[in-house]
């Protein structure tokens, strides 16, 4: 489909699609507190047998899930007992629906209102389940400790950063707001860009500017140079380079490593990386069989491992003439494999 083809249906879609707080949405939600009673039943348990964590953006909606269960089958409950800064689009319902006591909320309505934002900080990352390998806190594999001390000057110096963020950000907001008003100042003389009754912007769509016969020749020569392989092999062969497989021990400390370990880890990357589950990454092997790739992924990948296997890819990119010149490399594996060799 062509870019502008795309886009203008992008924006009809926008066009047709009713505002949050449209009578639509209101009568789809009263819909959905009448269906309580499937909710009613996990209320308690979800909160109970799954420990949670929450960025400081998620942790308002996580405050609010863990006092849902003492809500429920009350016959009153008041404003000052809920967050009524969430409430935001299920205002109505919550606050003032039909048939509710002065001085009472809805009590049901806010458990879904909680429940769809707890949903959205979930999908978001900023509300995590600790210890869960796919809805845990994305910021636990990140360098922390010493290893972060080790490899803090060459990051910062690699991406240009201070020691200290405070004048950095101070000179990034001043920036923003400088190209915030002199955007603002172009808007009435700017025919390409107009704002309805609503407030709402709209742009008109950009034909694209025509590819060099150079560029297009370039692309095809760069393709043809670039190796055909699997993302597997590529673990595999970084694994031969840098010995970073050999940081995933087994958590007991004692059990022999098994054989192919290192083909097991790769699979179980890729599996995990891709977000596809051990149906593809399956083989005929014993190392890709379900029941290795199970008890790996319960008994090798974790957090140490994670990290200790982090810091040994940084070690080892450090030596690497190529990556030094490009300012470390730290951000990307890839560059393990492009500077290697």
């Amino acid at each position: 489909m062509p870019r502008h083809e795309l886009a203008a249906a992008v924006a009809a879609l926008f066009e047709l699609t009713p505002p949050l707080d449209s009578d639509a949405d209101a009568a789809w939600r009263a819909l959905l507190v009448s269906r309580f009673g499937t909710v009613r039943p996990f209320l308690k348990l979800l909160v109970r047998a799954v420990d949670f964590g929450a960025t400081p953006e998620g942790a308002p909606v996580l405050a609010a899930l863990k006092t849902l269960p003492d809500l429920m089958g009350r016959k009153k409950v008041g404003p000052a007992e809920i967050d009524t800064l969430l409430v935001g689009s299920w205002r109505r319902l919550v606050l003032s629906a039909p048939g509710l006591e002065p001085g009472t909320v809805d009590w049901k309505a806010y458990v879904f209102c909680v429940l769809e934002q707890f949903h959205r900080m979930l999908r978001q990352q900023e509300v995590f389940a600790n210890n869960s390998s796919k809805w845990g806190d994305p910021r636990a594999k990140l360098l922390a400790g010493d290893a972060w001390e080790q490899a803090k000057p060459t990051v910062l110096a690699s991406l240009s950063l201070p020691g200290e963020p405070g004048g950095h950000l101070t000179a990034r907001a001043a920036l923003l707001d400088g190209t915030y008003r002199e955007v603002a100042a172009r808007l009435p003389d700017n025919a390409q860009i107009t704002v309805d009754d609503a407030g709402r912007l709209h742009f008109a769509a950009l034909e694209p500017e025509p590819e060099p016969a150079s560029l297009l020749d370039l692309r095809a020569a760069v393709n043809a140079m670039l190796p055909r392989v699997d993302l597997p092999e590529v673990l595999l062969e970084v694994f031969s380079w840098t010995g970073a497989d050999a940081a995933f021990t087994s958590v007991t400390g004692g059990e022999a490593r098994l054989k192919d370990l290192h083909i097991t880890i790769a699979a179980l990357l890729v599996a995990h990386g891709c977000n596809v589950g051990y149906t593809p990454a399956i083989g005929g092997v014993d190392a890709l069989k379900y029941g290795t790739l199970s008890h790996v992924d319960q008994t090798y990948l974790r957090l140490a491992t994670y990290r200790a296997a982090n810091a040994t890819l940084i070690e080892h990119q450090a030596s690497i003439p190529l990556a030094t010149a490009w300012g470390g490399g730290l951000g990307s594996v890839l560059r393990i494999m492009c500077g290697a060799r």
